[in-house]
């Protein structure tokens, strides 16, 4: 193991490794807008090798007629089956006839994959929505069913917001949920949380976008769910993007009740701190050991490294569970956003990779799919 790694895994606690979870499987898009895979050699590994020669994955990349994937999230439900939701529609979620639908596809093996499905997630909203953004999902413990969340905005005049909730902006994103025990059958969409409704949260500096690019991890010693979200606000009204982004990055906010859009509260991040550096998003949270959390992230709006088409991507880590209730727990790994992939840096992602998830996985799980797709 590199040194500095070491240092910094030690530094955590995070030094150990788990049968469940030797190594990672990074699932994610690029400007070609279909899923791809990538794997790391172990579970303290940042350096991922992509599979299939960087190629799309080919069982996921037939899609409907004008779909297309974005924002892949793959996580294993409780009857076994891996589950991968993704953003739906070439314009960024938004296109024309794929606005109110995410993509679903299902696995036994992560080697077959069924064919994308369609989900109407939004379709009562469908002449409201501007976007349907970034779908992942969660198990409800309490009420045994699964939560299928993602972020929304409205059309001018067609907002449906909190009524306790008098944010003035109007273009804000909020989170919305349906639920499923089947898969099969889903529910009515719902608000899960608006960000901006936090007030204390976003006190005195009640400026910005709201919340998208959410994951939800959920303690069980605890019994809370922490939701790691892009959090956008700026401290005085303005439109200039670099200044929002200057003060926008991974936030959390927690609840014990995912129902409830009034129980969710902010965890404390001292003087305006984020998660990893200030503009990322996309944030992706596992456990690979007990006393370990890493959250990875898209590096979105640093500086973009010469050669590269857009900035990389990064990694912090922390100790479990103190990463769930302060920013200062978490340390960003040497080499985040910055892209180098040498002997020097601990970090090496797919060039132009792209909002994805991650997953734990065996060693013969890493096996079989760099076996599948050399």
């Amino acid at each position: 193991m590199h040194t500095g790694l070491r240092w910094l895994l030690l530094l955590c606690g995070l030094a150990s490794t788990t049968a469940t979870c030797d190594a990672l499987l990074f699932v994610y898009f690029t400007e070609d807008l279909r899923a791809h895979f990538a794997l790391s050699d172990r579970s303290d590994s940042f350096k991922f090798k992509t599979v299939n020669s960087g190629e799309p994955i080919p069982e996921l990349a037939v899609l409907p007629p004008g779909d297309s994937v974005r924002d892949p999230y793959v996580a294993r439900a409780t009857d076994g089956v891996y589950r991968m939701v993704a953003t739906n529609g070439k314009n960024t979620g938004g296109g024309t006839g794929t606005t109110d639908t995410i993509l679903l596809s299902e696995s036994n093996d992560l080697l077959n994959w069924t064919a994308w499905r369609e989900i109407p997630v939004m379709a009562p909203y469908k002449d409201d929505i501007r976007h349907t953004w970034a779908p992942e999902w969660v198990y409800d413990v309490q009420a045994e069913e699964y939560v299928i969340f993602w972020a929304t905005d409205w059309k001018p005049g067609h907002e449906h917001f909190e009524p306790r909730c008098d944010h003035a902006n109007l273009r804000r994103f909020s989170f919305w949920a349906v639920r499923t025990r089947d898969w099969q059958f889903f529910s009515e969409p719902s608000l899960m949380v608006d960000p901006q409704c936090m007030v204390a949260s976003f006190a005195p500096m009640q400026y910005g976008d709201g919340g998208i690019d959410g994951t939800i991890f959920y303690d069980d010693t605890t019994g809370k769910y922490s939701l790691f979200y892009k959090d956008t606000r700026a401290p005085t009204d303005t439109v200039d993007f670099d200044t929002l982004q200057h003060t926008s990055g991974i936030r959390v906010a927690a609840t014990s009740d995912l129902s409830d859009p009034a129980s969710w509260t902010p965890q404390p991040f001292p003087a305006n701190g984020t998660v990893g550096p200030w503009g990322t998003e996309g944030p992706e949270l596992i456990r690979p050991i007990d006393n370990s959390l890493q959250i990875f992230f898209d590096c979105s709006f640093q500086p973009t490294p010469p050669g590269y088409p857009r900035p990389p991507y990064g990694v912090a880590v922390a100790p479990f569970p103190d990463g769930l209730t302060t920013s200062l727990a978490w340390k960003t790994v040497e080499g985040s956003c910055v892209g180098r992939g040498d002997s020097e840096s601990l970090v090496d992602f797919p060039m132009g990779a792209t909002h994805g998830g991650f997953l734990c996985v065996s060693a013969a799980q890493a096996a079989a799919i760099a076996s599948k797709w050399p």
